[in-house]
């Protein structure tokens, strides 16, 4: 008898199944995105200042530019106002394509 878990679902199948129509999407890389965008990678910039990012436990999880209101989120981690959901085991996150975006609607 194994203790693994058998991966069956990538990071994308699991999210075309999950994600509201609106949202799906290909997912990207943050490196892909961030060229996207014309942000650095470590230190992104827009509508001339610093985008606000943020982080769960020194991994960041969403970038957002309050002026314009571009933004890319990683699907592999969900927030409550209580409570942290990662994703199900049979799920391979192995993947640095985790990220999706908008161009934002201001």
């Amino acid at each position: 008898m194994s203790d693994t878990i058998e991966k069956t679902m990538t990071l994308q199948e699991w999210f075309n199944e999950m994600a509201a129509p609106e949202y799906k999407a290909e997912l990207l890389s943050a490196e892909e995105i961030c060229a996207k965008f014309a942000w650095l990678i470590d230190r992104p910039v827009c509508c001339g200042q610093l985008v606000e990012v943020r982080n769960f436990i020194g991994a960041s999880y969403h970038a957002e530019c309050k002026i314009c209101g571009k933004w890319m989120h990683d699907v592999s981690v969900q927030f409550g106002n209580a409570w942290v959901q990662f994703l199900p085991e049979h799920v391979d996150d192995n993947t640095p394509k985790r990220w999706i975006y908008s161009y934002g609607a201001k």
